[in-house]
């Protein structure tokens, strides 16, 4: 049943055009939906990376803040206003730049309170922020 509506809802996400994601801070283990790799121009199963490698395809200039807003949101124990929203650059199969928001939270603790899985999405907003430069 849950697997049913786990499938329901990331059909309706990905026909959205956003990409989604899961990361286990415990064991490193970063999942990306096939629409997130697309978004970056990558195939199917190309682009399956550990959070490191990521955070190597975030733009020099938009590392530390993100790093930064990660690892406040770890800290964070409480479950209330917990979402993390960035905009920042990722880097392109292709060696290009997108600026994508990315959004998400933490869905499960363990009995202390430390992160055990956290869930999110991942949208390009390119043309959006284009216009804003313009």
């Amino acid at each position: 049943e849950l697997g049913d509506a786990e499938r329901r809802a990331s059909f309706a996400l990905e026909s959205t055009g956003e990409g989604m994601w899961e990361w286990r801070p415990d064991s490193g283990t970063l999942t990306l939906s096939p629409r997130y790799g697309a978004l970056l121009g990558y195939g199917d199963g190309e682009f399956a990376p550990t959070l490191e490698q990521w955070l190597d395809h975030v733009h020099p200039d938009d590392q530390a803040r993100v790093e930064r807003s990660i690892q406040e949101h770890l800290a964070s124990t409480s479950d209330l206003n917990n979402q993390i929203i960035s905009e920042h650059r990722m880097r392109t199969r292709d060696g290009g730049w997108i600026w994508v928001l990315a959004r998400g939270m933490i869905v499960e603790r363990d009995a202390a309170g430390r992160p055990l899985r956290a869930t999110g999405t991942m949208a390009d907003i390119s043309e959006r922020a284009a216009a804003e430069e313009a």
